[in-house]
């Protein structure tokens, strides 16, 4: 029997090794719907396009953790990035954060778009059907 979710683990293949694993919780419909017309902006009779930033923000709002991710501490040691990871004063000065920035500021913004397209690929109709966006 399928069972629905909570939470959804996206798996991205990354450089060399272990895939990245993204684990978000599942975003509210209206969260979903608001995020597929974020993409597309009219201005002056002018259809623009801007995927990333949306994608980004989509991403900064669900993401609850990640796997086979790690960063170089403020001294050359390699320590795991994930939701419990702590940023030090010396990690924040060795990567440029301010005090607002949290552990999800320092995964690339590429891995991020590339793993809201699961959301673009997976849009649901009101009928139920899938389609691509």
């Amino acid at each position: 029997m399928a069972r629905i979710s909570r939470n959804i683990t996206i798996s991205l293949p990354v450089d060399s090794g272990a895939p990245v694993e993204f684990i978000v919780r599942r975003p509210s419909a209206d969260e979903h719907q608001k995020f597929l017309k974020s993409r597309l902006k009219e201005r002056r009779n002018k259809i623009t396009t801007d995927v990333i930033a949306p994608r980004l923000a989509l991403m900064h709002k669900i993401l609850l953790d990640c796997r086979n991710v790690t960063i170089d501490d403020e001294h050359g040691n390699e320590i795991e990035l994930n939701a419990q990871t702590q940023l030090t004063e010396g990690i924040r000065e060795h990567y440029g954060l301010d005090a607002l920035d949290t552990w999800r500021d320092l995964i690339p913004a590429n891995w991020l778009s590339s793993a809201a397209t699961y959301f673009e690929e997976t849009a649901v109709d009101e009928e139920g059907s899938e389609k691509n966006s």
